[in-house]
Formats: structure tokens, C-alpha cells, sequence
């Protein structure tokens, strides 16, 4: 497909913490299979815990290098994204109630209106109060039904 992306770095992130997951089922064995204080075990354990540490120190080096430097974010797209999800509608509820959120994320889906812009034509809430709603609840402040 023409201007497709692979994120194989990042799957190679993936990959890598699957088997660092598998030294540290490893090292709970070894763990539990010592003996005492005389841990046979040492030896296979340190090596495991070392093989781990170089093998997420170099794919998290890897995928910095190849994917995250230099990264600049648009601001203006991320904003334009945000406040065209029907989804902020659920930040309502303890604003308005369950039922004119509700109300609002359908005119939102049908007309493909912000729900910032409904809100503020309907008097629910002005535009400024919904933009403090929508920040606080990025830094997890917020209480709209969602994990806050």
C-alpha cells in the first residue's frame, strides 16, 4: 500500500518485552528453587537478569533512535482531533446529566459537529467551561463517567 508505515520498531518493543516477561518467569522459578541460603540458582538468575536489562536497554535505545527523535506533535491537528470525538460527550454527564449528554453525542454523530460547538449553541455550557472540562480530565482530573 503506497505511504503505508510499518511500526516494526515498535513491534520489536513488543517483542522484546515478551521475553524479558519470559526471563522474569525465569527468574521466579530459579527463585523458588533455591535452597535455603545457598541459592543454587544464582548463577542462571543473574544472567537472566542481566540479559533482560541489555536486551529492553537496546530496544528502547533502537526504537528512541528510529522513531521518537526529532518527533515534533501538531498541536493544531491533536486539538482538531479531540474536538471532533462524540466521545466528550461523556465528560457531560455530571454537567448535565446523563440525558442531554446523550442528546448532544447524537447531533454530534449525525450533523459531525463538535460537541464543543453544541454545548455552547444550546447554552449547556460555554466554550471556555468546556475546554477547562476536557483539560482537566487529560490530566485526570476530571469526573465524566470515564476513569478520572
Amino acid at each position: 500500500m503506497p505511504g503505508k508505515v510499518n511500526p516494526v520498531m515498535f513491534e520489536m518493543l513488543n517483542q522484546v518485552c515478551f521475553q524479558v516477561l519470559g526471563q522474569d518467569a525465569a527468574v521466579s522459578y530459579m527463585v523458588q528453587a533455591g535452597q535455603m541460603e545457598l541459592n543454587v540458582m544464582m548463577p542462571a538468575l543473574g544472567s537472566a537478569l542481566f540479559d533482560a536489562m541489555e536486551w529492553l536497554t537496546n530496544a528502547m535505545n533502537a526504537a528512541t533512535e528510529k522513531n521518537l527523535k526529532g518527533i515534533v506533535v501538531n498541536r493544531e491537528r491533536c486539538a482538531f482531533f479531540i474536538h471532533q470525538s462524540v466521545a466528550l460527550a461523556t465528560l457531560l454527564n455530571t454537567q448535565i446529566g446523563y440525558n442531554e449528554a446523550a442528546k448532544v453525542a447524537k447531533e454530534s454523530e449525525q450533523s459531525g459537529r463538535p460537541v464543543r460547538d453544541i454545548v455552547a449553541e444550546r447554552g449547556l455550557m460555554g466554550a471556555a467551561e468546556f475546554d477547562a472540562l476536557v483539560l482537566a480530565a487529560a490530566h485526570g482530573k476530571g469526573s465524566g463517567g470515564g476513569a478520572g
